[in-house]
C-alpha cells in the first residue's frame, strides 16, 4: 500500500538525512566555538532553544506584570482627581482620560489622528518617510503626557523626566505617594443655589 522506493533510492534519501543533520551540527557546532569555546554544536544549540523558549515564557509574564501595575496605579491616579476609578480600566479611554488629566486632551486627539492615518497617506502617495512618522509620534505622545502628567500632580521636573523615560518604577511612586497632589481641580457642575422664601412684612393696624 505503501510506496518505500528501491534499496538504492532508501540509501540515497538517508544518506541525505545525514549529510544533511550532520551538517546542521557542524553549523551549531562553529558558532559555539566562536562564542563559548569548548561547548559542544549540539549542546550549544540546546542551549539557544532552551533561551529562546525561556524568553518567549518570560516575555508575556513581564508585559502582564507591567499591565496589572500600570492600571493600578492609573486608577490610583483617577482616584486622588476625584475620578471615577473603573475609567483605568478601559483600554484606549483611560489612555485619553489620562491626557485629560494631564492638560494634553487636544494634543493627544491630533498626535493620535495622524499616528493612525499617516501610514494610509503613505500608501496612498507612495511617500515610504510618512509611514515611519507614526512610532515617532507615538514616543513624542507618550513623552508629553508622561512629563505633564507629573508636573499637575506636584512633582519636580527632575521626576517627571523620570515618569518618562522609566514609567514601570515612577508611575507607581506617582500614584501611591503622599506628595502626589493634583493641582488642577475637575470642571464639575456647580449646583444653582436654591432661592429661599422670603418672609412677608407684617402690617400693624393704624390706631385712629
Amino acid at each position: 500500500i505503501f510506496y518505500c522506493g528501491t534499496m538504492e533510492e532508501i540509501m540515497m534519501t538517508g544518506d541525505f538525512i545525514y549529510n544533511t543533520g550532520a551538517d546542521m551540527l557542524d553549523m551549531a557546532s562553529s558558532y559555539g566555538s566562536m562564542a563559548t569555546p569548548g561547548m559542544e554544536g549540539a549542546g550549544f544549540a540546546l542551549a539557544m532553544i532552551a533561551g529562546f523558549g525561556i524568553f518567549a515564557i518570560l516575555l508575556p509574564v513581564f508585559l502582564l506584570v507591567y499591565k496589572v501595575i500600570v492600571d493600578i496605579s492609573r486608577g490610583k491616579l483617577f482616584e486622588k482627581a476625584n475620578q471615577p476609578r473603573w475609567r483605568s480600566l478601559i483600554p484606549g479611554w483611560n489612555i485619553y482620560k489620562t491626557a485629560t488629566l494631564a492638560n494634553k486632551k487636544i494634543f493627544f486627539i491630533i498626535s493620535l489622528a495622524l499616528i493612525v492615518f499617516l501610514p494610509f497617506i503613505a500608501a496612498l502617495t507612495g511617500v515610504k518617510f510618512l509611514a515611519y512618522l507614526s512610532p515617532l509620534l507615538s514616543v513624542i505622545l507618550h513623552c508629553v503626557v508622561m512629563y505633564s502628567l507629573g508636573k499637575v500632580f506636584g512633582r519636580s521636573s527632575l521626576f517627571a523626566l523620570g515618569l518618562v523615560i522609566c514609567p514601570l518604577i515612577f508611575f507607581p511612586i506617582l500614584a501611591l505617594s503622599g506628595d502626589s497632589v493634583y493641582q488642577q481641580t475637575p470642571i464639575v457642575p456647580t449646583p444653582q443655589p436654591t432661592p429661599t422664601p422670603t418672609a412677608m412684612p407684617i402690617q400693624t393696624p393704624i390706631s385712629q
